[in-house]
């Protein structure tokens, strides 16, 4: 797991330090104050390509339009990355805690260290025109991975710059956004793969203990595409699980990304999307039962009491120490983090405490 994390000028984080991060950290505060930008600076951190900065724009509901090799258009594609959008200074984001959980990312422009020399011919415009940016990775054996998004007829390459001799790991992340649910065919891989090892069984006996007119699921081909098709009692044949219910493939999701991310990270931004408020604490009790069965750490978003408070039932007595709550706050263009045990956590809630 990540045992702390460091951040700074990143977004609207001019630096920040947490530390005895838990396996359930769920992140609150008002909307604009940091809480989405957090996930994204250890999903970004977490990986090994400069794509990811683009997805996250997607997410965002920014997707990539205009590709140029004008300086002012490239680096418009990056300047909402840097705190205040000062991209004279560097980003940095430290994760330390397992071999697997430790690793730093360093994004800045600047001289571009060439520890192994690349055969690449270079545009001599695209060369006067842009500074590349470079994204930094080092894993937890100090293994390093400098690679950087070029313009190359119209699209971005991502080139490689440096890499150790042995191989980079990258660490074990999934995103699930506020509005976009994974699509169907990445659900079907992960549902066959956990099938082929006969060992879907604990996610499918979940859903349909929670849902229980869901008799069985499989993976069966929709229009040419593996997708996850639901039983249904009642009906004469199966539908694709994402015509059910979102909420019911939300959780699916959720479950199947833990499984295939194992000892790893899953970050969920407002958690309490598509699921009906009855259902919030026996899923807040699952998502602690299957993280501890996959190893897998929590970062969640919300912005509803009902869905605090179901995870504070989850995290009541013996489990306290498996939870913290965060808390985003605003001031002046900057946001700053606080950190609360999941014992004064649950105590908040039990009084009646406004910690949104």
């Amino acid at each position: 797991m990540i045992d702390s994390i460091e951040i700074r000028n990143f977004r609207c984080f001019d630096k920040i330090s947490l530390k005895q991060l838990k396996r359930i950290n769920i992140i609150v505060g008002k909307s604009a104050s940091g809480k989405t930008a957090f996930l994204e600076s250890i999903f970004i951190a977490g990986g090994s390509s400069p794509e990811l900065p683009i997805r996250v724009r997607g997410w965002r509901g920014l997707p990539l339009t205009v590709i140029s090799d004008q300086r002012a258009v490239y680096e418009a594609l990056w300047k909402d990355l840097f705190f205040s959008f000062d991209q004279e200074k560097e980003i940095g984001v430290v994760l330390k805690g397992s071999k697997l959980n430790t690793r730093s990312l360093v994004i800045g422009y600047g001289k571009q260290p060439e520890l192994i020399p690349l055969d690449v011919k270079q545009d001599s415009r695209q060369s006067e025109a842009i500074t590349p940016i470079t994204f930094s990775w080092t894993d937890g054996e100090g293994h390093p991975l400098i690679m950087s998004p070029e313009v190359k007829g119209g699209q971005l390459v991502a080139r490689m710059l440096a890499q150790s001799t042995e191989v980079h790991t990258s660490m074990p992340t999934s995103f699930y956004s506020s509005s976009i649910l994974p699509s169907p065919d990445e659900n079907a891989q992960y549902f066959s793969e956990l099938s082929i090892k006969r060992a879907e069984t604990p996610i499918v006996k979940f859903i349909k203990k929670e849902f229980d007119f869901v008799e069985g699921l499989a993976v069966e081909a929709f229009a040419r595409t593996p997708t996850i098709y639901a039983s249904i009692r009642g009906l004469p044949q199966k539908m694709p699980i994402n015509f059910v219910s979102s909420g019911i493939t939300k959780v699916l999701s959720l479950l199947l990304g833990m499984a295939n991310q194992r000892g790893g990270a899953i970050l969920i931004d407002e958690m309490e999307n598509g699921i009906y408020w009855d259902r919030l604490s026996s899923i807040w009790g699952a998502l602690l039962e299957f993280s501890r069965l996959y190893d897998v750490q929590i970062f969640a978003t919300t912005h509803s009491m009902e869905c605090l408070e179901a995870a504070a039932h989850a995290a009541a007595g013996k489990n306290e120490n498996d939870f913290c709550l965060l808390r985003t706050e605003k001031d002046n263009g900057k946001s700053t983090m606080r950190q609360f045990s999941g014992k004064a956590f649950s105590a908040a809630i039990d009084q009646g405490g406004e910690i949104r």
